[in-house]
C-alpha cells in the first residue's frame, strides 16, 4: 500500500515435516520468511509498502479509501482461483485459508495500491500454511478444504463488488430510458458471476468471468475496465488526485510518530482507525488537515498477556506431575529444578503465541473470548513443558542411580 512504509512480523506455527514446509515456502516465494525448525514456526517479515492483506484491501474499499473497477474485482477473484489451481497442480494443501492469509504483492512501491484508481499488477501469495486458527476454541479439530475456503473468499469479494456497483436493481422500470441498458447489463453480470458463477462452483465462476470480459470488450482483462459499466480511471477522481500528496504525508507522519519494529501492530491499529477519517477529510474538507490518532482506544496490549504466567498454575501442574512420579518411583525428585527448568523454557515455547499479533482484531475485541483462548493455550503449553522437564529429570535420576550401582 502506497505510503505504508513499515514492516510487520507474522508468526505461523505448523505441524508438517520441515522438508515439506520448506518446499511449500520456496514455491510460494513470498517476501522474507524464516523457519524455526526446532519450534516449527514460520515467520514472515512483510514490507507493507509492497504488500497488502486481502482482508485489509476489502476493508479499505468498503470505507471508500480505495476504488477498484468492477473488472478489477472480477480479476481479483480469478487471480485467487488461479493461485488455488497452482496449489492443486503442485499437490499442496493449505488447510487453513482465509482472507487474512492472502496477500497481494507488487514489484515496487510505484505500483502499489493508492487512493487513486488505476491499472493494477500484482501477484497473489498465501501465508499460514498448515497453521490452525488458534483463535477458535476447537482449533485442534477445525479444518476446511482449500476449495471451500477459496469459494468463500471469492464469494465475499463478489458480494462487496455487488454492493459497490449496485449490481442488483429491481426498479428498472422506474429508471430513465438511457439508464435501463446499464441496469440490464449489471443484472447480466450479477447473474453470470454470482448466481450462475461462484454460487455454483469455482470453475463456473472462472468460465463466466472470462465470458463477461469478452462481452464487455475487456479481453483477458487488458483494459481492466468493463465497457459501459466502469468509468475510465481518470474520471471523477479530482479530489483524490488533488489530495494524494496530502494523504501520503498524513500516513507517513502517523507511521513516523508511532512505528517501532517490535510493536508494529500498534502502528497498524492506528492506521486502520485513521483511514476512514482521512478519506472523510479528502471528500468533505476544502483545506485538508492531517488526521492523527494517538489514542489506543479499546486496544488490548497482548505483550503482557502472552508473556505472563501464573506462578500458581505453574506450581499446581508441577505438583500434579510430582505426585504421579512419587507413585511410580522411589527416588527423590527436586521440585525446584523442575520449576527453574520450566521457567527457562516458557519464553521459547510461548513464541507460537505471537500468532495472535497477526490480526489486529485479536487485540481490539471487547469481550474476553480471545484472552480466554490465549490463557487456555498457555496452560496447554505449560503442561507440555512441565511434562518434558519432568521426564528429563526422571531419566537423569535413573542414569545417576545406574552409574552408582555399577
Amino acid at each position: 500500500m502506497k505510503g505504508f512504509n513499515y514492516k510487520s512480523c507474522l508468526t505461523y506455527p505448523f505441524n508438517r515435516p520441515i522438508s515439506e514446509m520448506k518446499s511449500i515456502i520456496e514455491k510460494d516465494s513470498f517476501q522474507i520468511s524464516e523457519i524455526n525448525e526446532e519450534l516449527k514456526i514460520v515467520t514472515y517479515t512483510i514490507d507493507n509498502s509492497k504488500s497488502i492483506k486481502l482482508s485489509y484491501l476489502l476493508q479499505f474499499i468498503e470505507v471508500k479509501f480505495l476504488k477498484l473497477s468492477l473488472a478489477q474485482f472480477i480479476q481479483l477473484g480469478i487471480d485467487i482461483y488461479n493461485k488455488y489451481k497452482y496449489l492443486v497442480q503442485n499437490q499442496i494443501q493449505h488447510k487453513y485459508l482465509s482472507s487474512d492469509r492472502v496477500y497481494l504483492t507488487v514489484q515496487n512501491e510505484q505500483s502499489a495500491f493508492s487512493i487513486l484508481p488505476g491499472l493494477l499488477k500484482y501477484s497473489i501469495n498465501f501465508t499460514g500454511y498448515d497453521c490452525p486458527f488458534y483463535e477458535l476454541e476447537n482449533y485442534e479439530f477445525y479444518q476446511k478444504s482449500d476449495g471451500q475456503s477459496i469459494k468463500e473468499i471469492i464469494t465475499n469479494i463478489i458480494q462487496i463488488a455487488i454492493k459497490q456497483f449496485n449490481l442488483r436493481n429491481n426498479a428498472i422500470n422506474e429508471q430513465p430510458q438511457n439508464d435501463r441498458c446499464n441496469i440490464q447489463n449489471k443484472e447480466v453480470i450479477y447473474q453470470k458471476i454470482y448466481i450462475d458463477g461462484i454460487c455454483r462452483s469455482l470453475d463456473s465462476f472462472y468460465i463466466n468471468a472470462n465470458e463477461i470480459f469478452e462481452k464487455f470488450n475487456n479481453y483477458e482483462n487488458q483494459q481492466q475496465l468493463l465497457n459501459g459499466i466502469d468509468l475510465q480511471f481518470d474520471k471523477n477522481v479530482f479530489w483524490r488526485n488533488k489530495r494524494l500528496q496530502k494523504v501520503n504525508e498524513n500516513i507517513q507522519t502517523l507511521i513516523q510518530k508511532n512505528y517501532q519494529i517490535h510493536k508494529w501492530y500498534k502502528t497498524e491499529y492506528l492506521l486502520l482507525q485513521t483511514l476512514p477519517l482521512i478519506i472523510k477529510e479528502v471528500k468533505e474538507s476544502y483545506f485538508y488537515q492531517q488526521q492523527i490518532l494517538d489514542q489506543y482506544k479499546n486496544f488490548k496490549n497482548l505483550q503482557f498477556i502472552i508473556g505472563c504466567v501464573s506462578d500458581q498454575d505453574c506450581n499446581s501442574i508441577i505438583d500434579r506431575y510430582l505426585q504421579k512420579a512419587k507413585e511410580k518411583y522411589k527416588f527423590h525428585i527436586d521440585k525446584s529444578i523442575i520449576y527453574q527448568n520450566t521457567i527457562s523454557q516458557i519464553h521459547i515455547k510461548f513464541k507460537c503465541l505471537n500468532y495472535f499479533y497477526n490480526n489486529i482484531q485479536f487485540q481490539t475485541l471487547q469481550d474476553q473470548k480471545i484472552l480466554n483462548q490465549i490463557e487456555s493455550i498457555k496452560k496447554k503449553l505449560l503442561e507440555q513443558i512441565v511434562e518434558e522437564k519432568m521426564k528429563e529429570q526422571i531419566e537423569s535420576n535413573i542414569i545417576r542411580i545406574l552409574e552408582e550401582m555399577f
